[in-house]
């Protein structure tokens, strides 16, 4: 899912200089590692997007912090990067150093090489921990909690100890995304019996809601604790950046609509609903500064119609419906259809089918360089048999995308599917 995150000014420049907190360097990165040699200091570098909620939550909380801008500046020369800004070499950068989650923290030598990274939104205090592991060599002393927790130590002082400190060691995590998620259950395992172990409303205190907010995002509607949080958002809100619980519970709610959208489930059409009811404060908060926020009704509500539709088996009314949309004005056309090829494509009805190819070819024809349409369109070609076409459509995108900074991973994908046409 995508949520909104603050942008900044367009960064690298304008600095964002927080007051007691973070400064952050004006000018290129480049000059940001001409500076860093200059001063003796490393680099540090926050990458991140303007749809990342985390980000926005980093941005809001965290990186204000005087503590935090005492560690940092100190040591630092400090750089903001939009993967996504081109005008700043973002996606060229990103691509270099191989980021696809947000946020990503580099922490870099002034030559550019890497002394590490961290990945994902953490509390103040193991922000800065993070930074000394990684450019002081300190050591956190996790592996002898983790030593005592698999011994079988269970004393909820320790538990929280060890569940607050594995945050830092997921941050840290150098390994592959899938092996990354199975630390996370791991963990996650442990928090889910912590937090059952203890009367709830023990939980309401700033430490817990930070270990909550960790382990229990994305999880479900109906999950006993998520459902405590939000039953009692006003006493948590005493503990908790209202940021911070705020998001915690509407991407709860945005995952619910998704999941029960993809089932079609009408359950989905309660949960937009609730976001006028149980959900109204959270959803009044980002409204009143994200007014066009992924987690808000108007959103959800257009955003899975189609995937509620289409689950549903339902494929008049969704022809019905991409029709109107692709009639409104200020449309995302070759977006529209795009997302239209997806549904029907899983219809069992032939006509479907072939309104699914309809639509991928507008697509691609409306935007002939671009990745998605290419990729979805030769994939259904490639389907039909037409390997001649589906080889153009590959070779032409990839001569298209040749030399665009930012591109290559998506140059592999495309040079993958053109294998498979060869083989």
């Amino acid at each position: 899912m995508k949520s909104i995150c603050a942008a900044i000014a367009g960064c690298l420049g304008p600095a964002l200089a927080l007051a007691g907190g973070i400064h952050f360097h004006e000018g290129s990165f480049e000059d940001a590692l001409v500076q860093a040699e200059q001063e003796g200091k490393h680099v540090f570098v926050d990458v991140y997007t303007t749809w990342c909620g985390p980000c926005k939550i980093m941005d809001e909380v965290v990186f204000p912090r005087e503590e935090v801008g005492a560690y940092y500046n100190k040591r630092f020369v400090n750089v903001k990067l939009d993967a996504e800004d081109e005008s700043i070499e973002g996606p060229a950068i990103s691509e270099r150093y191989d980021v696809g989650a947000y946020p990503t923290y580099l922490y870099l030598n002034p030559d550019g090489t890497v002394v590490g990274r961290a990945l994902g939104a953490l509390p103040p205090s193991l922000f800065v921990q993070v930074a000394g592991q990684l450019i002081e060599d300190v050591d956190s002393g996790f592996s002898e909690l983790e030593a005592r927790y698999l011994q079988g130590e269970r004393d909820p002082a320790f538990v929280q100890h060890y569940l607050w400190d594995a945050q830092v060691d997921l941050a840290l995590f150098d390994g592959e995304m899938m092996e990354r998620y199975r630390r996370k259950s791991e963990i996650e395992t442990a928090a889910e019996e912590y937090f059952n172990a203890r009367d709830y409303s023990e939980l309401i205190n700033t430490r817990d809601f930070a270990l909550i907010a960790s382990y229990k995002e994305k999880k479900p509607r109906g999950d006993p604790l998520v459902q405590y949080v939000i039953e009692n958002y006003d006493a948590f809100l005493e503990v908790a950046p209202e940021i911070t619980l705020a998001r915690l519970v509407l991407e709860i709610n945005f995952y619910a609509t998704q999941n029960a959208a993809q089932r079609g489930d009408a359950q989905y059409l309660a949960y937009i609903d609730d976001l006028g009811g149980t959900l109204k404060r959270a959803a009044d908060y980002i409204r009143a500064t994200e007014p066009d926020s992924e987690l808000l009704r108007e959103s959800l509500a257009s955003r899975f119609r189609g995937e509620y539709l289409a689950a549903a088996g339902l494929w008049d009314e969704l022809h019905t419906y991409v029709e109107e949309i692709l009639d409104s004005p200020g449309t995302d056309r070759a977006g529209t259809l795009r997302s239209a090829a997806r549904y029907f494509q899983v219809s069992p009805h032939s006509e479907h089918q072939d309104l699914a190819f309809q639509y991928a070819r507008e697509a691609y024809q409306l935007q002939p360089g671009e990745f998605a349409g290419a990729s979805s369109y030769s994939s259904l070609l490639m389907a039909r048999g037409d390997l001649t076409e589906a080889e153009k459509v590959l070779k032409d995108t990839l001569a298209a995308l040749e030399g665009r900074e930012g591109t290559g991973k998506l140059r592999e994908v495309l040079r993958s599917q053109l294998e498979a046409i060869r083989q």
